[in-house]
């Protein structure tokens, strides 16, 4: 086993993750995987990503530039964009588990499929008015329109893609069929490759299933850090929510509303 000098490792993920900036495109290449995420706080994931690694790059640049790049929006361990090429490591998926609104409207799938066949590019808000608008319990425990979850499904399970953004929202269209002749154990491998390159810059012997020649980790739960662990969740939640929380509570209600 070969030690890793701290310094070492940060000049390594500076290298790896922070290189010299250059197109849209290329720079989605690089790293493999960009998350999206529309919460602003203080900006969209994509944003905050892209910003220091593309020439000239602007907040809402790759959903502008998405619809003429080699790109697409799909499900990896979360949702955001990756190379076209990337595809054929995630389709077709294994049938794992079935959605909500795939149970409780087994019919819609092949509805929805119908009209974008027949109509191309289609804005969720079109499939309420065509198919109507039932609800279903969505993955916050709140309700969704059974079109929009069942648009998601398709999209996850590769039958749609979308296609451009309409002030922030998907329009989706039918996918290409694809049968990848890659084999399940190569695909998960590379995938899993791609996230850590992308989250935990190590060199690729670092991955080795084998041996982990290069590098091995130890995670040991003692005591003290169980102990460290809740004072620390203890001393936040008071900072965070017991102290605004006993101050809101002496002031009037009109003064609270002014501050906020």
């Amino acid at each position: 086993m070969v030690p890793l000098k701290l310094a070492a490792l940060r000049a390594y993920a500076v290298t790896r993750t922070l290189f010299q900036p250059i197109d849209l495109a290329a720079a989605v290449r690089t790293l493999g995987f960009v998350q999206i995420d529309p919460i602003r706080a203080p900006a969209r994931a994509q944003d905050l990503i892209l910003r220091h690694r593309v020439v000239d790059y602007r907040a809402g640049d790759l959903v502008e530039r998405f619809p003429d790049l080699p790109l697409v929006e799909d499900f990896v361990h979360v949702y955001g964009v990756l190379p076209e090429a990337s595809l054929d490591l995630l389709h077709p998926r294994r049938r794992h588990h079935t959605w909500r609104v795939e149970r409780e409207h087994p019919a819609l799938a092949r509805k929805i499929l119908d009209y974008i066949e027949r109509n191309g590019p289609t804005h969720p808000r079109e499939l309420t008015r065509a198919l109507g608008s039932a609800r279903v319990v969505n993955g916050w425990g709140g309700s969704s329109a059974a079109t929009t979850r069942m648009l998601e499904a398709l999209h996850y399970r590769g039958k749609l893609r979308v296609l451009r953004r309409d002030n922030g929202v998907k329009v989706y269209g039918v996918a290409p069929a694809r049968e990848s002749g890659l084999p399940l154990p190569f695909r998960a491998e590379q995938l899993l490759q791609m996230l850590v390159r992308l989250y935990a810059p190590l060199s690729m012997a670092s991955t080795n299933f084998q041996t982990f020649a290069e590098v091995a980790f130890s995670f040991t739960l003692t005591p003290s850090i169980v102990v460290a662990s809740i004072a620390f969740a203890l001393a936040m939640g008071f900072a965070g929510g017991f102290l605004p929380a006993a101050r809101a509570a002496r002031m009037k209600i009109v003064d609270a509303l002014r501050a906020a």
